[in-house]
């Protein structure tokens, strides 16, 4: 009932979920008398030019975490088709793996660059296995794989215009408190 309510209405939030990775790279040691196998301990790190970074859990001793983790960016699709943030094809993704270390800093495990451009104007999820690049943006089969869906969506919550064209009649006697956080 609500999709068709809010039919035609222009995307104002973005949704990224990181799903999982997979054939991560090891980059912790292999215990000393064990039959563990190395591992590592990795959490994505998602960019957005102009947004707060995201971070998702760490998932310990994993080749294969599963984050199943949505990361919602307050973004209106209608400022980059024709407003002032220019075309959607500066607007980009970045996401960085990294394993995470208790007593030295965390190491790079791979990342991803991802334009928004091909999702256009489509409210449908772009649902997609991304092979991760090394320090230098070259593809690295070693490195492994990310899995994550992305997706423009209209949120009618993140719609509130708390205010009209009338707020700043100064002539006129206000007759109702408006409050926006």
């Amino acid at each position: 009932p609500d999709a068709r309510r809010y039919a035609g209405r222009a995307a104002n939030e973005l949704r990224v979920a990181v799903c999982r990775g997979r054939g991560l790279k090891a980059m912790d040691a292999k215990p000393l008398f064990s039959s563990k196998e190395a591992t590592s301990d990795p959490y994505v790190v998602v960019k957005l030019r102009g947004h707060p970074t995201r971070k998702t859990k760490t998932r310990m001793e994993t080749l294969a975490p599963v984050w199943n983790e949505v990361h919602v960016f307050d973004l209106h699709l209608e400022d980059y088709t024709s407003g002032p943030n220019g075309p959607l094809s500066n607007l980009q993704l970045e996401f960085t793996l990294y394993d995470w270390d208790r007593l030295e800093s965390d190491d790079f495990l791979g990342g991803k660059e991802l334009k928004l451009e091909p999702l256009g104007r489509s409210q449908k999820p772009l649902r997609q296995w991304h092979a991760l690049e090394d320090e230098h943006g070259e593809e690295d089969e070693e490195l492994g794989e990310l899995l994550t869906v992305v997706h423009w969506r209209y949120n009618p919550a993140a719609d509130y215009q708390p205010f009209n064209e009338f707020d700043d009649d100064r002539r006129q006697r206000p007759n109702e408190l408006r409050v926006a956080l």
